[in-house]
């Protein structure tokens, strides 16, 4: 019996701090021109682990600006998810 692997919206561990939450689609959708985006469930991610994903790419770190509340991120305009495109976000619980 293996390991199950991780699926969307998976969480990981146990509640609260040092939980990770893998692939969680934010609340907002991409539309062209958003560019800023919030966790869903008012969740607080540790900063330094929230991973960005767009159609399966990850961003470059520095393409991604964390907010100060560690509930939302910015990502830099010059890679605007466009409509249409799937952007998901992985991050441990903090």
């Amino acid at each position: 019996m293996g390991r199950e692997p991780l699926r969307r919206g998976k969480q990981t561990g146990g509640s609260g701090s040092g939980t990770f939450r893998g692939h969680i689609t934010p609340v907002e959708a991409p539309d062209g021109s958003r560019v800023q985006f919030t966790l869903p469930d008012g969740e607080l991610f540790q900063g330094g682990s929230l991973q960005v994903f767009l159609n399966g790419v990850k961003y470059q770190p520095t393409s991604i600006l964390e907010g100060l509340t560690r509930n939302n991120f910015m990502i830099s305009t010059d890679l605007v998810p466009q409509v249409g495109d799937s952007l998901a976000i992985s991050y441990m619980l903090g």
